[in-house]
C-alpha cells in the first residue's frame, strides 16, 4: 500500500515539510500461517491486437514459534500501449482580416490546411518487482525488520509519422 502524508504530525521526521510518501509493505505476520499466493492474468489491448500477461506471486511464513516471519512477493507486468493519432497543420491565409467565416474563429482569420501527419505510437514496457520483509517479533509491542524493495522496468518506444503535404497552389 501507499500512504500519503501531506501534513506531518509531531510524531514524524521534521524535513519532510512537502509530506510524506510512506510504503506499506506485506508482512507474514498478518497472514499468521504459512501460504502461497498467485494471482496471473493477460489484458487484451485492442489497439495493438495483443494479449499481454502479468502475474503476481508470494509466499508467507512463521518461525520460531511465530517470532520470525518471512514475507516474499514477485511481479510481472507487460504493457504494450501507445496511440494512433491525426495532426493537421493550417496556416492563415490573410491573419487579422475582419470576415464573418461562420467558423467561430475570434479574429475571423481564414485558415488553409497545409499538410497532415498521421502518428502511430508504441511503448512496450516489462516491469519487474521484487519486495521481502523479515520481521522478527520481540515483544507484543515491538518488532525488527528488513523490507528490501527493488523495480527495474524496461521500456521501448517507437514512434511512426508518416506525413502528407498538402499542394496549397
Amino acid at each position: 500500500a501507499i500512504e500519503i502524508i501531506k501534513a506531518p504530525t509531531p510524531d514524524m521526521d521534521g524535513d519532510a515539510v512537502g509530506g510524506i510518501v510512506n510504503l506499506i509493505t506485506k508482512s507474514a505476520f498478518e497472514r499468521g500461517e504459512t501460504s502461497f499466493d498467485l494471482n496471473a492474468g493477460m489484458d487484451y489491448v485492442a489497439l495493438r491486437e495483443k494479449w499481454v500477461p502479468h502475474f503476481d506471486l508470494g509466499y508467507s511464513g512463521l518461525a520460531l514459534n511465530g517470532k520470525l516471519g518471512l514475507r516474499l512477493d514477485l511481479s510481472y507486468y507487460k504493457g504494450d500501449e501507445g496511440f494512433d493519432n491525426i495532426d493537421y497543420d493550417s496556416n492563415p491565409l490573410a491573419p487579422g482580416q475582419p470576415q464573418n467565416t461562420g467558423l467561430g474563429l475570434t479574429d475571423g482569420s481564414v485558415f488553409f490546411h497545409e499538410d497532415t501527419e498521421y502518428n502511430n505510437f508504441f511503448i512496450e514496457r516489462n516491469r519487474y518487482g521484487f519486495s521481502a520483509s523479515i520481521d522478527y517479533k520481540l515483544s507484543d509491542n515491538s518488532a525488527l525488520y528488513f523490507k528490501p524493495v527493488y523495480t527495474y522496468e524496461k521500456r521501448s518506444e517507437d514512434d511512426r509519422r508518416f506525413h502528407k503535404i498538402m499542394d496549397n497552389d
